[in-house]
């Protein structure tokens, strides 16, 4: 599995961390390659199953890159991020550094930075790190509501109706990332692997979707998010890269007859696995109302796709 630098509860800010990777033995070295270096770093916000950002590799992460070639591979160190130490005995040695002064990482319901072991998640490493972040045990980001697409009881206490075409499907997928990595080692080499798999059932649609969502009076703001499928493909199949591409995705939000602005979802790589994505609603649509009709008009011609909806409240809490 991925390897955390920092995994907390409540709110605050992620600030950076120190890193240092040794290889197991130098035999795990591809050519003498420090492959540990290629895994991605991800980093999930706020209970969100996706992470918001993936990178190349690790080094990229830490602004650095090029190494194993000799003219760009020395060590150096910069104010805010580094590369330190490069050495080899019996196992070979990176130690990097980066710390968020201009660009800290805000969160108010959780936090998760982990970084995949090498390009493909198998590469043999050990990791030691220290992260820095400031954290309120409290978090400012409330679950509020639930709303499972294509099921009667849900449907019907939301009050959901979807006006225009809609087809249902039911799926058991993974999420992107580690579950990802662990379920193609688990098609390759049998059950002896664990993958989460979730199954939902949603709809994709065309025309217009209303439904009724439970709310915090208090509230500073909406975080609404959306459970789709990523293997979703719609583009004309007439090569082979359009037959690998999700298309994109849009449509209108009004809160309750007020136009909150376009969810818009471009055309992205089509995967086998669950996404979520947020869409923020200001505290100017939403402020001092306990209950809010969310509308979503489709203004994309290969429609939308959902499975279930969580509605998150912003509320204030005391800073200690």
């Amino acid at each position: 599995r991925d390897f955390s630098v920092a995994s907390v509860r409540g709110s605050g800010r992620y600030l950076g961390c120190a890193l240092r990777t040794s290889s197991e033995n130098l035999s795990c070295l591809n050519n003498g390659n420090r492959l540990y270096l290629e895994g991605d770093a991800r980093f999930y916000i706020d209970d969100s199953r996706s992470f918001l950002c993936g990178g190349t590799g690790t080094e990229e992460y830490f602004n650095w890159g090029w190494y194993d070639i000799p003219e760009k591979d020395k060590v150096f160190t910069f104010p805010f991020h580094g590369y330190p130490e490069h050495s080899r005995n019996i196992e070979d040695h990176s130690t990097m550094y980066r710390f968020h002064i201009t660009d800290d990482i805000p969160f108010y319901r959780s936090f998760s930075f982990q970084l995949e072991h090498g390009p493909e998640g198998i590469t043999p490493a050990d990791y030691s790190s220290v992260a820095f972040y400031y954290l309120q045990d409290e978090g400012r980001l409330v679950l509020s509501d639930v709303v499972d697409i294509a099921d009667l009881i849900s449907e019907e206490r939301h009050n959901l109706k979807i006006t225009g075409s809609a087809k249902v499907h039911k799926k058991s997928l993974v999420y992107q990332g580690n579950d990802q990595v662990l379920a193609c080692m688990k098609k390759n080499s049998g059950d002896q692997i664990t993958a989460d798999n979730i199954t939902h059932t949603g709809t994709t649609w065309q025309g217009e979707c209303k439904f009724n969502v439970a709310v915090d009076s208090g509230n500073r703001g909406i975080k609404l998010r959306r459970i789709f499928d990523s293997s979703w493909k719609t583009s004309p199949a007439s090569s082979e890269i359009a037959s690998l591409i999700r298309a994109e995705q849009a449509v209108d939000v009004y809160i309750d007859g007020e136009l909150a602005g376009r969810w818009y979802s471009p055309p992205n790589h089509a995967c086998q696995c669950w996404t979520d994505e947020d869409f923020e609603i200001p505290a100017c649509f939403t402020a001092n109302k306990s209950n809010l009709q969310i509308q979503l008009v489709s203004r994309s011609e290969y429609g939308w796709n959902n499975y279930q909806y969580h509605i998150y409240s912003y509320v204030d809490r005391e800073v200690r």
